[in-house]
């Protein structure tokens, strides 16, 4: 009698926490598995709920389910525009996969924007340097370093100087999907031909473009979602984002129209670059 009771209680929301409670106060052999199989139906209307249904699986040591209704909670939240949240809850549930996925939707959006307004707590989180989930941070790190440059325009062209070592770090990570590259080198073009380069900086430009190049050769879907990424960031022209128009590729009157036309582009501005430092580091003018 008391088990239907129970199982009674289970079927509305209002009375599932007592019927939880009666579970673990019954102790069954079978209680445990009850409550993990329940559990994550539980719906979580408020950080009150998640962390009740998270205290539960702490209590009997119901790891799996804990990772269940992190995954489930990061899912909701996703689809109700609560991104940070979202990427905290993937990143408890140790769901890789869903956590790199949805934060590389965010790089390419910020990447192709050169802003990040959909989600004001991440960016708050990240300017604050509050994130603390191991997983989270280490995920969001491609994101952050694209913040960081994008952001430094306006205090680096008071000083005449920017600091290209953040995009040259992406630009050489490793799991950085390969199409994003034609992007990151297209920030750079407003930079040529303005001193900002040293030799340096112009020969990790030449490897980086090397690497890609060589990468969209050898990968037709590299090379194809290049040439799309590329045209979706050409119709961005005249629709400046970024603090500095000097500095904003969006404020070009022309870019190249094709991925292999631009990548010939800048080898030129590179070409040009080089021999005008080579020339100026030589005391030859």
């Amino acid at each position: 009698m008391l088990d239907d009771l129970i199982l009674s209680y289970l079927s509305h929301q209002e009375l599932f926490s007592l019927a939880i409670g009666l579970l673990i106060t019954l102790d069954k052999p079978n209680s445990r598995e009850i409550i993990a199989e329940v559990l994550p139906r539980y719906e979580t209307k408020s950080n009150d709920d998640l962390e009740w249904a998270l205290s539960i699986c702490a209590k009997l040591r119901l790891h799996q389910t804990a990772e269940k209704i992190y995954k489930l909670q990061g899912d909701s939240l996703q689809s109700n525009g609560f991104l940070y949240e979202s990427l905290y809850c993937f990143a408890q549930a140790g769901d890789n996969v869903r956590l790199v996925d949805a934060v590389w939707k965010l790089f390419e959006t910020l990447l192709v924007e050169g802003e990040y307004k959909h989600d004001p707590l991440l960016i708050s989180k990240i300017e604050n340097n509050e994130i603390d989930q191991p997983m989270l941070r280490q995920a969001l790190a491609p994101f952050v370093l694209l913040y960081q440059f994008l952001n430094q325009d306006q205090a680096a062209s008071a000083a005449g100087k920017h600091d290209f070592r953040k995009l040259f770090k992406l630009l050489g990570f490793t799991y950085i999907p390969p199409h994003y590259k034609i992007v990151l080198l297209l920030i750079l073009t407003p930079y040529f031909n303005k001193g900002e380069f040293t030799l340096a900086d112009l020969m990790m430009i030449i490897k980086s473009l090397n690497v890609y190049e060589k990468q969209i050769k050898e990968s037709e879907e590299s090379f194809r979602l290049s040439e799309e990424l590329y045209q979706l960031a050409l119709s961005k022209l005249a629709h400046k984002q970024c603090s500095d128009a000097s500095f904003d590729w969006r404020e070009e009157s022309e870019l190249p129209g094709d991925v292999s036309s631009f990548i010939l582009k800048t080898r030129k501005d590179i070409g040009y670059n080089v021999s005008f430092k080579f020339i100026e580091e030589t005391d030859l003018i």
